[in-house]
């Protein structure tokens, strides 16, 4: 919703108003519960209260517990390196300590396999965006070589056991 508010400027009540037409299912039925329970009028409800409604009920303490555990366990394994790059951005949001760019790095690199550390290790990056451009370079690097070498290595087919050699011109 904040993108949405970016591009149309509401007032903060109509801001409420709006994002409450907009929920849905369970964040519905809670909201019209919560408003009849508390009598709240919407077209007087500020905007900061409402969203202290919304982080009370859905982004407790124990949410966020939840995603920094995420993001200090998270590594690449099985993911896609784009997979793995946009959770641990996505996480990091939560996780409003970590401010210092040097630690968000080592958090990142320590979720990717040691080959792709070494490939940057003399470079040191200063922020985590260099450090993700980097590593993304060196991937795909790394997998365009390894689609050549397999194209240079694989064997060519047999022609009906033929196998073409050099013409001659000393037919009998």
């Amino acid at each position: 919703m904040k993108k949405y508010f970016k591009v149309h400027e509401y007032s903060k009540n109509m801001k409420v108003r709006v994002a409450i037409f907009n929920l849905k299912g369970k964040v519905d039925i809670w909201w019209e519960d919560l408003s009849n329970a508390k009598a709240i009028q919407e077209r007087e409800l500020p905007w900061d209260e409402f969203e202290k409604y919304l982080r009370d009920k859905y982004m407790s303490a124990r949410y966020y517990n939840s995603k920094v555990k995420v993001f200090h366990e998270l590594k690449l394994a099985k993911l896609i390196l784009h997979e793995y790059t946009n959770k641990l951005l996505e996480i990091l949001r939560c996780v409003p300590y970590i401010k210092d760019e040097k630690v968000k790095i080592h958090r990142y690199l320590s979720g990717l396999p040691q080959s792709f550390k070494d490939r940057i290790k003399f470079d040191e990056p200063k922020t985590l965006e260099d450090t993700i451009l980097k590593i993304d370079y060196n991937y795909c690097y790394t997998v365009i070589c390894h689609r050549v070498l397999a194209v240079l290595v694989t064997p060519l087919p047999h022609f009906g056991g033929l196998i073409p050699g050099p013409v001659r011109s000393d037919t009998t």
